[in-house]
């Protein structure tokens, strides 16, 4: 874990960490909800990386989307709950993203910038799963 800090984990970790601490969310399972949605926010800065996870993965489609819709379809297949279960609401999201961007955010490394609009906007994208 030291080593955490300076390995630019991005924003899934960052938009991860809240969750932990305003709903008791363990940290493995919130990277696994917004995991395919911080994917789709990166998108346009991440094509050839995202085409490359869904080569790695083995998904059906060689692509960026592909990539994105195979992390969906995995995590419906294990059956991870989805962000809404927690009890996360719409009026939490100010609180969230603020503190995803606060001081010593991993989403300063995220290969697209993050404002606080695009992280409550990814929670939202979280939130609207069923």
């Amino acid at each position: 874990g030291i080593g955490f800090p300076n390995s630019g984990l991005g924003a899934v970790h960052g938009l991860a960490l809240p969750l932990g601490g305003h709903f008791n969310i363990a940290h493995g399972v919130a990277n696994a909800i917004l995991l395919p949605h911080v994917m789709a926010f990166n998108l346009p800065a991440a094509r050839a990386r995202l085409r490359d996870i869904a080569v790695a993965l083995g998904a059906s489609r060689k692509s960026a989307a592909g990539a994105i819709d195979h992390v969906f379809a995995l995590r419906r297949e294990l059956k991870l709950p989805v962000l809404a279960s927690f009890g996360v609401g719409e009026e939490h999201l100010d609180a969230l993203a603020r503190d995803a961007l606060g001081r010593n955010s991993n989403c300063v490394t995220n290969p697209r910038p993050v404002t606080e609009a695009d992280a409550k906007e990814i929670y939202r994208a979280a939130l609207r799963e069923q």
